[in-house]
């Protein structure tokens, strides 16, 4: 993803979640899409982004609830070894909030 984003003039950034290499205060809007899943520690990645947000800034956490279809479905897939899936820790919205 890094040399994709890399031919759209996109710069791209390697690093994760919990430790951000940006200042405080950087960004006046932060997008988590369906990462919170894959993350060993989501509340470090949520208080991380909130460090590099601008007052006023907005976070959108974007998951697959547990208790939805897809969330069910992809939990299966976890029990079944997938590549991806079985390393995920899938959430209910109430415990995101």
């Amino acid at each position: 993803m890094l040399k994709f984003a890399s031919a759209y003039r996109v710069k791209p950034v390697r690093a994760v979640g919990e430790h951000l290499p940006f200042k405080d205060e950087t960004f006046d809007f932060i997008l988590m899409t369906v990462i919170i899943c894959f993350l060993d520690s989501p509340e470090e990645a949520i208080l991380e982004a909130m460090r590099v947000l601008r007052y006023r800034g907005e976070l959108a956490v974007c998951i697959v609830p547990r208790d939805s279809s897809w969330g069910r479905e992809y939990m299966k897939k976890g029990e079944g070894s997938h590549i991806f899936y079985r390393h995920a820790h899938f959430y209910a919205l109430r415990e995101i909030k």
